[in-house]
């Protein structure tokens, strides 16, 4: 499962009256710790970085125990999930946005995150205005016969769609424009 998803957990054949704790030992939360039925949210992070796509540790195990007293007796009995952080971002070439006899070129692109064996529906990505580590503007520059730059990144985040490709992963919900404008140069 992916990072932030969530499962319905219930447990059946019990007694009305029966004492029920579910526990997910600080990974993730769990809705109505105390009732038969509940939802169980995946951690937002599989590593102590939260948030950063290519951080150490792409899986991380977590058990779910279900505790409860039946006729004066305790059981417990655990279910293991395993939840997958995004570790690959795909691109697909949505329609290229040249214009014949211009200098405009740029493409729509349908983003995907893997892998694709999860759904990462809770996930929502954001491209990066500035540069993490300079902290500058991120730029693209042309030279030659022609010049331009077109400022890259956009402060507008975007959610992942349910949609899961099978070799691609999950597909955003919209599809950004990557577009560069360039200008014939004074000579």
């Amino acid at each position: 499962m992916g990072v932030g998803e969530k499962v319905n957990l219930t447990l059946v054949g019990l007694p009305a009256n029966t004492t029920i704790n579910w526990d997910c030992a600080g990974q993730g939360s769990i809705d109505h710790p105390d009732q038969a039925s509940c939802v169980w949210t995946a951690p937002n992070s599989t590593d102590s970085i939260i948030g950063q796509l290519y951080a150490t540790t792409p899986t991380k195990a977590c058990p779910i125990t279900a505790n409860f007293n039946l006729n004066g007796s305790t059981y417990s009995g655990p279910v293991n999930f395993t939840v997958y952080r995004p570790t690959v971002v795909n691109m697909k070439t949505v329609t290229g946005l040249h214009i014949k006899g211009s200098c405009y070129v740029g493409e729509r692109t349908d983003i995907f995150l893997g892998p694709a064996k999860v759904n990462f529906s809770a996930v929502t990505i954001q491209e990066e205005a500035n540069d993490l580590q300079s902290g500058l503007p991120i730029q693209i520059f042309g030279t030659g016969i022609y010049d331009g730059q077109c400022p890259h990144g956009t402060a507008e985040p975007i959610a992942m769609s349910s949609t899961v490709d099978s070799e691609l992963g999950t597909k955003a919900s919209k599809s950004p424009v990557d577009k560069i404008e360039f200008s014939p140069k004074s000579l």
